[in-house]
């Protein structure tokens, strides 16, 4: 089972803005297969989708990169990530539910 978290949830774990979250997800995600910003759904995040935004809203905040240059990263290292198994939802152990935690963020 894949479990969805919401930009509420995901801003109040990685203690980022909302208005960031939402912004950086606008920017390395494509449109909402729901809806538009004002359909009235709230966009679900998968983890894989998660990680890319933050990675993304990293290089963007931290390392001073333009968006352009943020996707092309992004763009590059996707292969290599999913090689290594970060955007995997199954441990080696058999499936399990990936989860932020936030003990492992504080």
């Amino acid at each position: 089972m894949i479990y969805y978290y919401n930009s509420r949830e995901i801003s109040d774990i990685l203690k980022i803005n909302r208005a960031r979250w939402k912004r950086w997800s606008r920017a390395f995600l494509p449109p909402d297969p729901l809806g538009g910003l004002q359909s009235g759904y709230a966009r679900q995040f998968a983890f894989k989708d998660i990680f890319k935004v933050f990675l993304g809203g990293h290089l963007l905040s931290h390392q001073k990169l333009s968006v352009p240059e943020s996707q092309q990263i992004l763009k590059d290292l996707t292969p290599w990530l999913k090689k290594n198994g970060y955007y995997d939802l199954r441990s080696k152990g058999g499936r399990r539910r990936m989860q932020i935690r936030k003990t492992a963020l504080a």
